[in-house]
């Protein structure tokens, strides 16, 4: 059976099979337990008879019948929900270990940082006055151009926050 699932189910979920003779009958019924996935949702991986690849069922009711798109979030959302909150953990350890180890250098750098950052936007903001009450740039030119220059040393952050309006 687990052979047969392996080409219809993706993920493949690993089932169980066994018979056994309810009490006052003579033979055996065949029961098939699914176990609990954490690897959900599990998908159709080829389609079939009233049945198409990628498809979702659930059982809803005591009935199964395809997965609406809430019901697949659902599905979805605690296992998100762990990995972010994995995730997250993690970083704080990992923040934590860096502050323990390195918090003075690491305060160090970011004042340099914004220090260095805080000269750049005087320089650019002085060649800007420079540049427009001279008439060698038009102001969209000059935009174009620090922004060249913001991009090209990853200072992404800097650009967002530039103030377009003073000048």
């Amino acid at each position: 059976m687990n052979n047969i699932l392996e080409n219809w189910v993706d993920p493949l979920v690993v089932v169980q099979y066994y018979q056994q003779i309810p009490p006052g009958e003579t033979f055996p019924i065949g029961i098939i337990q699914i176990p609990a996935s954490s690897c959900r949702p599990h998908l159709i991986s080829k389609g079939g008879e009233n049945i198409r690849r990628n498809e979702i069922w659930i059982r809803r009711n005591g009935k199964i019948s395809l997965a609406s798109r809430e019901e697949i979030f659902e599905i979805c959302a605690d296992r998100f929900k762990e990995k972010h909150e994995e995730i997250h953990r993690t970083y704080q350890d990992v923040l934590l270990t860096l502050q323990e180890k390195h918090g003075k250098e690491l305060q160090r750098l970011e004042k340099e940082y914004t220090e260095w950052t805080g000269q750049l936007e005087d320089l650019c903001q002085d060649l800007t006055q420079k540049l427009l009450s001279e008439g060698k740039l038009s102001k969209e030119e000059l935009k174009n151009q620090i922004s060249r220059l913001f991009k090209f040393y990853d200072l992404e952050a800097l650009l967002k926050k530039w103030n377009w309006e003073r000048w």
